[in-house]
């Protein structure tokens, strides 16, 4: 019967775990007060903000949690036919990474084309902003060497 010859794909999107910039509102608070002018917490955030940056302390546990979530298989998936697509952004290669170390027969691409828009940025010298691609395929490598990246990402 060819209806039963499909085989079952599911899709499960993961946004990936607090970032070090979604945590810089609560760093500045912390740090300056909550009684801050509205110009101080924008140039403080300005200052520590990082284009690509990692995850948080607790984007860290966030992560952690749901890897083990994978691996106790609460998910009900077939893990060793699960494959994990990746943005080249750090920050998702770093939740990805968490997910991959809880369990070794999920494999990892890393997808060029997988990017938040406006999520990724830096600015110029004369204050514009210029949207950035995350980490080329030679940084991916080095930093998470059992990744596969697909063709699109420079290096």
């Amino acid at each position: 019967n060819y209806h039963e010859s499909i085989k079952l794909t599911n899709f499960i999107f993961i946004r990936h775990a607090e970032s070090y910039n979604n945590s810089l509102y609560e760093i500045i608070f912390n740090k300056l007060g909550k009684n801050i002018t509205e110009d101080v917490l924008i140039a403080e955030e300005i200052r520590l903000r990082q284009p690509d940056c990692g995850i948080s302390s607790r984007g860290e546990r966030q992560a952690q949690l749901l890897g083990e979530y994978i691996k106790e298989n609460k998910l009900n998936l077939d893990l060793k036919n699960t494959q994990l697509f990746s943005s080249p952004m750090y920050r998702c290669l770093l939740t990805t990474n968490f997910l991959s170390n809880c369990n070794s027969d999920i494999k990892v691409t890393v997808n060029p084309l997988l990017y938040e828009t406006g999520g990724c940025y830096d600015h110029t010298s004369t204050n514009e902003t210029i949207g950035l691609k995350g980490l080329t395929t030679n940084e991916v490598i080095e930093r998470f060497p059992s990744f596969k990246c697909m063709d699109g990402m420079e290096n």
